[in-house]
């Protein structure tokens, strides 16, 4: 909302979202225009324009850029020593903006030959990406689930479904119900979870259907791992059989140990991943 309010006062979007009575029917219209969107992409291409629109300031820029003046604010980002991926990001957010909100202003930007080539390395080089999780890693996982802290191993819990599952955290994070497979003497065999919001659900070969993540109750400690995660959902107050729609069951902790009413970000699972792992020992690990 901020950010298009910052927009020319000419953008017709613009003059859509300041004739509303208030801002709750402003933020109404935004999400009107952006229908469909994965919420983790509009939070990318929000940071990113906040991001040009502070290094226009500094380097005294006024937007809208023509585009000799975005070719040359992109080489002086790259003088600079920003990356490559950081120059992408904002052209991909620039032709973001083009589309979803109809500006045409931004048109001669996003298809500037020379822009793109801008924000194209030089040479290849090796994609930087964390290192992938180990045996080790997703045992201590399984160690923290059954003789950790009551949120650690709600947290070490929610690792090992996507970890089982192969599931984004982005999409496990929108499930709020289990349903557990048995044998006849109650050991749990698998559980599955529908998410209804995903990140592929506008394609047409998902329209209108569920993303279903199943894990085995059997996992790689050797035993099962889901009965001591539903005690540690249910100590905090949770039912994740019969769970609440929008509640996730990763919810973000609160100060007091309480829960919020919203889920555990992609950013702070990273982080407190790290954290249960202990980077260091990894470290030392690898280079063992």
């Amino acid at each position: 909302y901020a950010i298009v309010c910052n927009w020319p006062d000419s953008w017709a979007c613009k003059q859509e979202v300041l004739a509303c009575d208030t801002s709750s029917e402003g933020l109404e219209l935004l999400g009107d225009y952006l229908t469909g969107k994965s919420p983790a992409t509009l939070v990318k291409r929000a940071n990113s324009l906040i991001f040009m629109q502070n290094m226009l300031q500094q380097l005294g820029y006024f937007w809208p850029l023509s585009e000799p003046d975005f070719y040359r604010f992109l080489k002086t980002l790259k003088s600079a020593g920003h990356s490559t991926s950081s120059l992408k990001s904002l052209l991909e957010a620039v032709t973001f903006s083009r589309y979803p909100f109809h500006l045409p202003e931004l048109h001669e930007l996003t298809v500037s030959r020379r822009c793109l080539g801008a924000v194209v390395d030089e040479l290849p080089g090796k994609v930087k990406q964390a290192e992938p999780l180990t045996v080790a890693d997703v045992k201590r996982l399984h160690c923290v689930l059954e003789h950790g802290e009551v949120w650690d191993k709600v947290f070490s819990g929610s690792a090992l479904f996507c970890i089982y599952s192969r599931a984004r955290w982005s999409d496990f994070i929108h499930g709020s119900c289990l349903r557990l497979d048995t044998q006849t003497d109650g050991q749990i065999v698998y559980a599955d979870m529908e998410v209804q919001i995903h990140k592929t659900m506008r394609a047409s070969a998902n329209r209108f259907k569920f993303l279903d993540l199943v894990v085995s109750g059997i996992g790689m400690a050797g035993h099962n791992w889901i009965e001591h995660w539903l005690e540690a959902l249910r100590y905090l107050g949770m039912d994740p059989l019969n769970g609440v729609v929008g509640l996730s069951l990763m919810p973000a902790p609160g100060d007091d140990g309480q829960m919020l009413q919203r889920s555990l970000e992609s950013d702070e699972a990273s982080k407190w991943l790290r954290l249960l792992l202990g980077e260091e020992i990894r470290r030392k690990d690898s280079k063992r």
